[in-house]
């Protein structure tokens, strides 16, 4: 029976929450077309809606006039989500000012905060210092007595301003001042930590007070009056190590001789923690060669100052971004690296907090090296013209080619992906010198691999002695398979041919396999079955033998690869939660060169990341880790494109 088709276009309706949908309810709200049936997109635009709670409903309706309906679907708008936020510490609101007003606070955007900015009354906003813990110094000389305000705004990265944050402040030049010396406001302190500042007044301080509970409490404090410098003095200790990481405001209050009272306050942050550090990438003992792709996670209370690795003699520092807590490196080893490689990552925090984490590693320069497979002929047939010799290269990064060097000729040198033939023809009789060296695609040198074989002498008289002649039809040196392959060709010879057979030359468990050739044409076709073939390089050796005991061989090289690239993502860590930006990394590896990959967060745009086994990149982060994944399987490892 035919299945009914949707027609009809497929409505979106959005619906406020004061006409929540409900079964008896009237629906309020219009329907607006989407794109697409039975794969659909809908765009709504929803800039002009106030903030609130919202319903989608979708409806769809068939050739035959049913109607089906899902939702409704809750959606939440807020125009002040995406929006900087900040925050005032000091002045607190009514404080009184007595001299010049150092301003401090915090900000905090979801992205990332690209500057905060103040005004005073009705001004200009001027540009703070700072970003996320920011601080504006602002000079009283010529401002009048009384009540004033400050505003402050913040804007992200986006150049998107952030909601304004007001305080007023009574400015009153008498009171006396309180200055903390040994420590900048906003300062990240850890361990045993003594504040001293200073107190300035014109009439002489009576009393100092401390809170750190936000005003609620004061204690007395002892001051000393030093006559050198003619300002009152005190110390104060505090032992960070017995308080919680985090944020922590203390104030002051000072008592001058004329009873005039002023209020000043002191933000630090407490970090007694040292940095988290995790080396994903390599693990402790792996065996490594040529460059190194390094990758990890770093967690820090306050944050992470500096990165550094440290291999052999080469520090390397290690770019971090606030608020991304993965990093990645690429290193090249140095020349002449010992076999055992000693690591160091040391990752500090911004109160002197440090983290070492030590790992061993196994440099194995001869795996870097390109690895070259020659087949030449055993036996060259009478009078044979075309002499084939097949080779097969593998290396960890990529093969860029070869040279060889026939007899004592001058070197030629050839491009190829892993697989090659080399003809000869017109060669003189006697014995032939074949010396091949492989180049990995960094022109790193391989192992030099040699042949010979010997061209029998004949005399020209005896022309029935000349070998089979074995050619090909379809291009068959250094292409990628996925299956099994049919070459196809032709056999010629100027006596019966007596036999023709192949063999996969690189198999030492290979036997000759007979091959059916038509006598009256001398064409060939052979399916090389893929069961008889494993995954990388091959040579494929043919022989033919005529009535006369002539031989002749020829060969084919060729690369089976059935299997996807292999991608694994090294950060972000699975499970964990992320924003703002972020450090993707991970690396590729496949049996034939893989020319490129990239990266798409919407499937239809990609950004192409190169053609190494190691890759990292910043990108924003998306909401979820489950749409990371999701790109991971559908962007990156589908788009891989291969040879």
């Amino acid at each position: 029976m035919e299945k009914t088709k949707i027609f009809a276009s497929i409505l979106l309706l959005v619906m406020s929450t004061s006409t929540l949908f409900a079964a008896g309810k009237k629906e309020v709200g219009e329907y607006t077309s989407v794109e697409g049936l039975n794969t659909w997109t809908a765009v709504e635009d929803i800039s002009k809606l106030p903030d609130g709670k919202y319903n989608i409903i979708v409806k769809g309706v068939d050739t035959a006039g049913n109607i089906g309906i899902t939702g409704p679907y809750n959606v939440f708008i807020s125009a002040e989500s995406d929006l900087a936020t900040v925050s005032i510490a000091n002045p607190v609101p009514d404080m009184i000012v007595s001299g010049n007003l150092n301003i401090v606070g915090d900000a905090f955007d979801d992205d990332a905060v690209e500057r905060v900015e103040l005004k005073l009354d009705d001004g200009y906003y001027q540009k703070c210092e700072g970003t996320d813990f920011w601080h504006y110094y602002l000079d009283l000389d010529d401002l009048s007595e009384g009540p004033h305000v400050i505003t402050v705004r913040g804007t992200d990265i986006n150049g998107l301003e952030g909601i304004e944050k007001s305080v007023g402040f009574t400015v009153d030049k008498e009171p006396p001042v309180v200055t903390i010396v040994s420590h900048q406001q906003g300062s990240v302190l850890s361990g045993k930590i003594t504040i001293i500042g200073e107190l300035t007044d014109a009439g002489g301080i009576e009393q100092l007070s401390f809170s750190e509970n936000g005003q609620t409490d004061f204690n007395e404090m002892k001051i000393s009056y030093n006559k050198k410098t003619e300002v009152w003095e005190f110390t104060q200790t505090i032992n960070t190590a017995k308080m919680e990481d985090g944020t922590y405001n203390y104030w002051y209050k000072s008592l001058d001789s004329a009873g005039a009272e002023g209020v000043s306050s002191f933000l630090f942050f407490v970090d007694n923690n040292s940095p988290e550090l995790t080396v994903i990438e390599p693990v402790d003992g792996a065996v490594v060669n040529g460059t190194i792709g390094f990758a990890g996670k770093i967690t820090d209370t306050i944050g992470a100052k500096s990165l550094t690795l440290t291999i052999g003699s080469e520090v390397k520092s290690i770019e971090l971004m606030p608020g991304n807590p993965y990093w990645a490196i690429q290193v090249d080893l140095p020349e002449g690296s010992s076999r055992s490689l000693s690591v160091e990552i040391e990752a500090e925090d911004f109160a002197g907090n440090i983290t070492t984490k030590k790992i061993k590693l196994n440099n194995d320069p001869a795996s870097d090296l390109p690895v070259l497979s020659l087949f030449v002929p055993e036996k060259i047939g009478v009078l044979q013209n075309v002499i084939t010799a097949g080779l097969t290269i593998s290396d960890d990064d990529e093969v860029k080619g070869f040279e060889y060097y026939l007899d004592r000729n001058e070197p030629v040198f050839i491009e190829t992906r892993g697989t090659s033939v080399l003809s000869f023809s017109d060669l003189i009789p006697g014995k032939h010198s074949l010396k091949v060296i492989p180049f990995d695609i960094n022109e790193t040198e391989g192992k030099a691999v040699t042949g010979s074989f010997t061209i029998p002498r004949v005399s020209v008289k005896e022309p029935e002695q000349a070998a089979p002649v074995i050619r090909f039809d379809n291009p068959v040196s250094g292409i990628v398979i996925k299956e099994g392959y049919t070459i196809t060709g032709t056999v010629t010879s100027v006596v019966s041919l007596a036999g023709f057979e192949y063999k996969i030359a690189d198999d030492p468990e290979a036997v000759w396999t007979s091959i059916f050739v038509d006598n009256s044409t001398g064409k060939f076709s052979v399916a090389i079955p893929s069961s008889i073939l494993k995954e990388g390089n091959h040579a494929v050796i043919f022989q033919a033998v005529d009535a006369a005991e002539n031989r002749s061989t020829s060969h084919v090289a060729l690369t089976k690869d059935s299997l996807a690239p292999e991608l694994t993502l090294l950060t972000p860590v699975k499970d964990d939660t992320v924003n703002g930006k972020l450090t993707v990394s991970g690396k590729v590896s496949d049996i034939s060169p893989v020319f490129s990959y990239e990266f798409s967060t919407d499937g239809l745009k990609y950004t192409p990341l190169g053609s190494s086994g190691f890759f990292s990149f910043a990108t924003c982060a998306l909401e979820t880790f489950s749409q990371i994944k999701s790109h991971k399987s559908v962007s990156l490892i589908s788009s891989l494109k291969k040879l």
